[in-house]
């Protein structure tokens, strides 16, 4: 009897791997959402983690596009951005009104208010291209920033 209940649990095993093995060789569905985009070329995306049809862009040579409705539609935000080279784009997971935009050659920029205005910030990477921005999600206010042949710099006050 044991042996009879193991073997036809043996064959169900196989039987749920086979499916689940069809699934994942299955096809994925992709859309392109770029209504309102003027620049394809996309250094970096962020996500508004309470929003989540809110998602902004940082455009190669634009600045940042902002969307509120899952891509459908995109608009420019770069009021008070003096370099539109974007290139990353982090959100405050606590606050996610608060942006933080890294440029090339141009520094760093944040902004309070979902993007609707940019204040550049004074740090020592004014000038220098940003490439990433990490923000700590246990403490928001820690950044750490990869600066193209700077390396990584860290705040714990940003």
């Amino acid at each position: 009897m044991k042996r009879k209940a193991l073997s036809l649990l043996l064959v169900l095993f196989v039987l749920l791997a086979m499916v689940h093995t069809v699934k994942a060789n299955e096809p994925i569905v992709w859309t392109a959402i770029n209504e309102g985009l003027e620049e394809l070329t996309i250094g970096n995306m962020a996500i508004d983690p309470i929003e989540t049809d809110t998602l902004y862009a940082a455009t190669y040579s634009k600045g940042v596009f902002k969307t509120i409705n899952g891509g459908e539609s995109w608009v420019a935000i770069n009021t008070g951005l003096t370099n539109l080279e974007a290139r990353a784009i982090a959100i405050d997971p606590e606050t996610p009104a608060r942006l933080y935009l890294g440029t090339y050659e141009g520094g760093l920029f944040k902004s309070e208010n979902g993007g609707e205005s940019w204040s550049a910030m004074m740090s020592p990477l004014n000038g220098k291209a940003v490439l990433q921005i990490v923000i700590n999600p246990q403490t928001p206010s820690t950044l750490y920033v990869l600066a193209l042949d700077e390396g990584v710099y860290k705040s714990t006050d940003g």
